[in-house]
């Protein structure tokens, strides 16, 4: 296995342990605010800001790996996009969090969880290019 890859899978790991965390403190830590039980606005919001930070994952890895700096190789492009693939997925874990303590629905922070969770588990680094690579222009 590629060091760079051992390093992505290290932080893989991490983010992983960071969601277990929260899902932790969740349960065992933080009290939600119990406000009365009307439909609450910010509660779509919070799932809104979380799906936005799912989908960016995405984008945004695609528009790093795409855009080319004087000082950048695409191995550098390469991994900064995985990373910020992986922050983005630990964030929709972190909406989860902020939903919880507004006291939004469990079942709705269960699945802000689970999303996060999930976009972790089935992370994989694909190919690494080489770290010496020029860019075709």
């Amino acid at each position: 296995m590629n060091q760079s890859v051992r390093q992505l899978r290290t932080i893989q790991l991490l983010c992983i342990a960071a969601v277990l965390g929260y899902i932790w403190l969740t349960l065992n830590v933080l009290k939600p605010d119990n406000h009365p039980g009307f439909f609450r606005l910010h509660y779509w919001l919070i799932v809104v800001f979380a799906a936005w930070s799912a989908i960016s994952g995405f984008t945004v890895q695609r528009s790093v790996l795409r855009r080319r700096r004087p000082k950048s190789t695409p191995l550098g492009r390469w991994k900064l996009g995985h990373i910020v693939r992986l922050v983005m997925a630990v964030t929709v874990a972190i909406w989860a969090v902020l939903l919880h303590i507004e006291g939004g629905p469990f079942k709705w922070v269960a699945t802000l969880y689970a999303s996060s969770l999930l976009l972790l588990a089935i992370w994989r680094p694909g190919d690494v290019p080489a770290a010496t690579q020029e860019d075709a222009r």
